[in-house]
């Protein structure tokens, strides 16, 4: 329900519907009158970055696995992808957030700052442009590796970036490779 009431009930795709006394603080979500304390936005926060901190471990230690290297490397790029998708979502709904590209260590998870978006967007950039070089397109995986992430999906989502930016000619190109 904190995702639902955080992406459509929050955006023009549904509303909450019900009595008014019925979840009053999805009402809030559906009014814009809700602030920090709404128990419905801290899951969806903390799940996103729950999959950045899972990203940030496979990104550092897939590379130390003896294994086929074209494999490691789409693992990586999924990993990538995945990041960025994540950190794609908070900043749309969030702005400028903590950054976090590796493993934190104890001491360190109370000691992020939040940073600009646009350092953000510039660690977005990275992960997609890494992500589009060893992500195989759709129709090279097999049937049973159908939905993960491809290089279309990556360039999908770096054309989404670059719109928000208002760098329509980079935006275009992505699209046109797609």
């Amino acid at each position: 329900l904190p995702y639902l009431a955080c992406t459509d009930i929050l955006s023009d795709d549904a509303d909450k519907g019900s009595t008014a006394n019925d979840a009053p603080l999805i009402s809030d979500l559906d009014n814009f009158t809700l602030d920090a304390t709404n128990p419905y936005v801290s899951p969806v926060y903390r799940g996103y970055y729950r999959a950045i901190a899972r990203a940030n471990v496979a990104i550092e230690s897939i590379p130390n696995v003896d294994m086929d290297a074209v494999l490691r490397d789409r693992l990586v790029g999924e990993c990538k992808f995945l990041r960025a998708y994540s950190y794609f979502l908070l900043v749309q709904w969030f702005g400028d957030l903590p950054l976090i590209t590796k493993t934190l260590q104890g001491d360190e998870y109370y000691s992020q700052t939040r940073q600009p978006k646009e350092l953000v967007y510039d660690q977005i950039e990275s992960d997609l442009l890494d992500a589009i070089a060893t992500l195989p397109e759709k129709n090279a995986y097999p049937a049973a590796d159908l939905g993960r992430a491809t290089k279309g999906a990556a360039r999908g989502m770096l054309a989404k970036l670059y719109m928000l930016k208002k760098d329509w000619a980079a935006a275009e190109t992505q699209c046109m490779e797609i």
